[in-house]
């Protein structure tokens, strides 16, 4: 048996963990010198906006008729303490190698990307179906881009489970 789709759960879940990723991604541009990777880094803070903005304006519909705000999720995931996932927060952000930020990152992508697809299948609407199956493709995406910022910022990828465990 299939488990059922839960628009309040989806929503509560995402908008938190997209809002989570764009403040990770401001505050790794703050620590990057100038240049082409900083500009990488912002161009990811505007990714997980897009995101953002793929629930409060496209699916706000559908959240709104199923009784939730999504910009009242939004301001507080806002106002919440930096902790993504539990593995990069404001302190690791300011004190860890960038190398090993950046990987976490892209375990943090890999999650989100297996989170949405897993929550398409479920979906019967086809509408919400192809907004969390276009989600799960810019995860992906996003993975990707992360390994150029590697590339850009001319670090090696680093597999530091004991600072950063994996999502």
């Amino acid at each position: 048996m299939t488990e059922a789709f839960d628009l309040h759960a989806l929503v509560h879940y995402a908008l938190r963990r997209e809002v989570m990723a764009w403040r990770t991604y401001e505050r790794l541009a703050t620590r990057a010198a100038p240049g082409d990777a900083q500009a990488m880094l912002y161009q990811l803070v505007s990714f997980e906006e897009d995101h953002v903005r793929q629930y409060t304006v496209v699916l706000r519909p559908q959240i709104e008729a199923s009784g939730l705000d999504p910009d009242t999720i939004v301001a507080a995931a806002e106002a919440e303490p930096l902790d993504l996932e539990g593995v990069v927060d404001e302190e690791r952000i300011a004190s860890a190698p960038l190398a090993g930020v950046i990987e976490a990152a892209k375990a943090f992508e890999r999650m989100m990307a297996r989170f949405y697809e897993a929550e398409a299948a479920k979906v019967s609407d086809p509408f919400i179906h192809g907004v969390l199956d276009r989600l799960a493709g810019e995860e992906r995406s996003h993975e990707i881009f992360l390994d150029d910022l590697l590339t850009a910022l001319d670090l090696d990828p680093v597999d530091d489970a004991e600072e950063f465990p994996s999502l």
